[in-house]
C-alpha cells in the first residue's frame, strides 16, 4: 500500500519543520522579499497555520479543519494576494529551498512540489473562475 505523503515525511515534527523552514527561508533570503512582503511582520501565526493546513492536506491529522483544505478554500484566504505565475514560481522555489534544507528525498520532494503545483494552479484556475461569475 502506498503511503501518505504525511507518513512519508514521518511525523507531525516533521511537518512542523517543514512550515517552519519554508517561513524562515521566505524570511531571511532577499530572493523571496517580493513573498516575503506580502506576508505579517511576525510570522508565528502564520507558521502554525501552515503546518497545520500541510499536516492535514498531506494525509496526517486534521488539525485545522475538518475537510482537507481545497482550492476554493485556500483562494478565499488568499483574496488579497495577486495569486500571479511570478509568486507562484517564487513560493515553489521557496519550498524546495525548504525541503531541501528539511533534507527530504529527492523522490519525496518531486512528489510534494507535483502536489504544490497543482494546488497552486487550482487555485488560480478558482480565481480565474470566480471573477468570471456574473453578479
Amino acid at each position: 500500500m502506498t503511503k501518505s505523503l504525511f507518513e512519508q515525511l514521518g511525523s507531525l515534527s516533521a511537518v512542523k519543520q517543514l512550515a517552519n523552514t519554508f517561513y524562515d527561508v521566505m524570511d531571511k533570503d532577499p530572493a523571496y522579499l517580493e513573498l516575503r512582503v506580502l506576508h505579517p511582520q511576525k510570522l508565528t501565526t502564520t507558521k502554525k497555520k501552515l503546518y497545520r493546513l500541510l499536516a492535514h492536506w498531506l494525509g496526517g491529522p486534521a488539525l485545522l479543519t475538518v475537510e482537507p483544505p481545497s482550492a476554493q478554500l485556500l483562494e478565499r484566504r488568499h483574496h488579497h494576494i495577486d495569486l500571479n505565475d511570478r509568486h507562484a514560481a517564487l513560493w515553489l522555489d521557496c519550498m524546495q529551498h525548504a525541503m531541501r534544507s528539511c533534507e527530504l528525498n529527492t523522490q519525496l520532494q518531486q512528489q510534494l512540489n507535483h502536489r504544490f503545483s497543482s494546488m497552486i494552479k487550482a487555485m488560480q484556475q478558482q480565481r480565474k473562475t470566480i471573477k468570471k461569475a456574473p453578479n
